[in-house]
């Protein structure tokens, strides 16, 4: 053994005694104290070229500026394991990033992440998830060999898990190194521990096939390889762990057949295989794990009927079994599962009726069927009417229960509507509540004032039948030409314009809503009707109260139609945008098409003065007349009349006590004489 450390080579050489060792500018004699935990360092820890770098920085920083270097023992290996845990520091970029010369005062136990046993000497727990970790994993972790726990979950570390990581550790319980970007084989080795509880290698890059030869830990609890790029068939030898509570194998490549044999995981409580290529029926003993919770086996190739078994997992919270190639009818023991929160089947081949479900939480994604139109794809028609969702063959879904009142209910409310509106406009002008009354309530307009002698609806007051059928006819076509719109919006008929704004994904639960209609444009959207049937609205209150004041049923029925067309026009707008509209844009496009048909009135007359410039003045002032013949029986006083200067004294006076603000002195004048 005449091997010692050489200066020049760096290395052993044949010479009598060891060099000085030269780190960092400091000189480690071969009778230093600090030089026997030198020696034990470098021969038990060798870097490679990817971390030269941080074991040169982590054995500079140890034998020059660690303080507490000569506290920790080499027989034990707890400077070993100090020294180990500095160069895993020195080879990722730690967020925060501690402070070196700050953990050369801090006892090892007490450094970022890690968590030791009772005794404050050895480390039990390595828990550095989400620190922003980058670079590759160093092998010498494997020396830590009292380690039970490893996460370093939710980072970016990258290469591949070598066998020396995890060959050491007989006491590891917890492996968890999901969300990172790990890549080649999965490291089958920490699977055979016999302490292994969790393994957790999910959302990396790990490729192959699992090994049908290992033994799995008999202790293992969760597993859950998720989102990787493994390939090949799913070995019988993975179910046979029986305290298994969690299993995902989601978003991977499998084939073949679910293979048998999970009705024995007696503690299964959540399965997650969907996203892959899944042949073959639904295994029916998946449905004796009555703990189940959560079961996924969305976007696969499963064939044939789903099992009426299902109605075992009383427990379940979420089942999803779309996008495959399931037929037959969705069961009725569905219903009977009280615990349910969300249950999705759409994108299959499903027919008949589904099964009515109650659920604990509804939400808008919580029942889903292809109960929409068009259905091309099914063999025959689904039917659901408590599905909350319906997608179609086109695999675009919708509500299939808008918040929007039915038409029936909206002509109700606007009949029981407007007999309030017109007692209270008639207990508001009686003499008795006049003084208690609101003053708005109280009728003191002019009649000539009520009406629009632009509008086809004031031809309901002239004399003339031809008026009255144009009045009707136009009426007619605005009420049909709203319906048409209306019927246009409404979900559950084959027909029907509704569009369907959410995509519900196969790889989630969650549906993706394409419409970005908000509140900046259903703003404009109200200013504009508000603006568009803000007259017609208000003339047709007008006639009510008049009405009511004047018991006339001309009047009150003038008023209803207009009121009527007016809400008609305001609701199917709103109505067709919800059922259209998926932009701003759309909003204001669509109201101002729909508010053009509520104008047809006015151009009729327009019409109407171009052609038959004559008949239609006699129309109008037909109206005129007749609304002057209204303001004789106004009971109450109003402005101030003009009278012609030619009228006699009693006959002002008795025009000043009829109160007729109306410029007919025609009828007037019939009337005093």
């Amino acid at each position: 053994f005449d091997l010692n450390y050489s200066k020049e080579t760096s290395g052993l050489s044949r010479q009598g005694e060891c060099d000085d060792v030269h780190i960092c500018g400091a000189v480690i004699a071969k009778h230093d104290t600090e030089r026997v935990g030198l020696n034990h360092l470098t021969q038990l820890v060798v870097p490679n070229k990817d971390n030269e770098q941080a074991f040169n920085d982590a054995l500079c920083w140890i034998m020059t500026a660690d303080t507490m270097f000569m506290k920790y023992s080499i027989c034990h290996g707890t400077l070993l394991q100090r020294f180990i845990l500095v160069f895993f520091y020195f080879s990722q970029e730690l967020s925060p990033t501690p402070d070196v010369l700050q953990l050369a005062t801090i006892h090892t136990c007490d450094w970022p992440g890690v968590v030791c046993d009772s005794a404050n000497n050895f480390a039990f727990h390595l828990n550095l998830p989400s620190r922003e970790l980058r670079g590759k994993l160093i092998t010498e972790i494997g020396l830590l060999t009292s380690l039970k726990t490893i996460d370093l979950s939710n980072n970016t570390l990258t290469g591949t898990i070598h066998p020396s990581v995890y060959n050491n550790l007989p006491h590891l319980e917890v492996f968890n190194i999901a969300s990172n970007n790990f890549g080649g084989s999965i490291p089958y080795g920490v699977l055979s521990n016999p302490q292994l509880i969790e393994f957790n290698v999910a959302n990396n890059r790990f490729v192959g096939t699992l090994s049908s030869s290992d033994t799995y830990s008999q202790n293992l609890e969760y597993l859950d390889m998720g989102n990787n790029l493994l390939q090949g068939r799913v070995p019988h030898s993975l179910i046979q762990p029986p305290n298994l509570k969690v299993i995902d194998g989601s978003r991977n490549s499998f084939v073949g057949v679910i293979p048998p044999g999970f009705g024995k995981l007696a503690n299964l409580r959540m399965l997650k295989l969907y996203q892959n290529s899944f042949s073959g029926n639904i295994p029916e003993d998946i449905f004796n794990c009555t703990l189940i919770e959560v079961l996924l086996l969305q976007s696969n190739r499963l064939v044939g009927s789903i099992p009426v078994e299902v109605a075992n997992l009383k427990n379940a919270t979420t089942i999803s079994m779309s996008y495959n190639l399931l037929r037959g009818t969705i069961p009725l023991e569905f219903g009977k599962l009280k615990k349910l929160e969300l249950l999705h089947f759409h994108s299959n081949q499903v027919t008949g009726i589904a099964p009515e479900v109650t659920f604990l939480k509804k939400r808008l994604n919580s029942y889903i069927s292809d109960c929409g139109d068009p259905s091309y794809k099914l063999p025959a028609p689904l039917m659901c009417d408590s599905c909350t969702m319906c997608c179609n063959s086109n695999y675009e879904c919708q509500d299939s229960h808008p918040r929007m009142l039915s038409i029936r209910t909206l002509a109700i409310s606007t009949v029981v509507s407007y007999l309030i509106i017109t007692i209270i406009f008639y207990l508001a002008n009686l003499k008795k509540l006049r003084k208690i009354s609101f003053q708005i309530l109280v009728d003191n307009r002019d009649p000539c004032t009520i009406y629009d002698d632009q509008s086809a609806y004031c031809f309901i007051h002239s004399r003339d039948s031809c008026a009255m059928i144009l009045y009707a006819l136009c009426m007619g076509l605005q009420i049909f030409v709203f319906l048409v719109y209306l019927r246009a919006s409404i979900f559950e008929i084959k027909y029907t314009d509704w569009l369907f704004h959410y995509q519900c994904l196969n790889n989630s639960t969650e549906c993706i809503v394409y419409k970005s209609a908000n509140i900046y444009g259903w703003i404009p959207f109200f200013i504009i009707t508000t603006l568009y049937l803000g007259e017609d609205f208000s003339k047709g209150m007008l006639q009510l109260r008049k009405g009511a004041n004047l018991k006339d049923i001309e009047l009150l029925f003038s008023g209803f139609l207009l009121y009527f067309i007016t809400l008609l026009a305001l609701s199917t707008s709103y109505r067709y945008n919800m059922a259209l509209a998926t932009k701003n844009t759309d909003l204001i496009t669509n109201v101002l098409i729909l508010l053009f048909v509520n104008e047809l009135d006015e151009k009729l007359v327009d019409l109407l003065h171009s052609i038959f410039p004559a008949w239609t003045d006699r129309i109008l002032n037909q109206v005129k007349d007749k609304m002057a013949e209204k303001a004789t029986h106004n009971t109450f006083p109003l402005s101030v009349v003009p009278v012609e200067s030619n009228f006699s004294k009693r006959q002002r006076h008795e025009l000043e006590l009829l109160h007729v603000p109306c410029d007919s002195y025609r009828f007037i004048k019939q009337n005093v004489k």
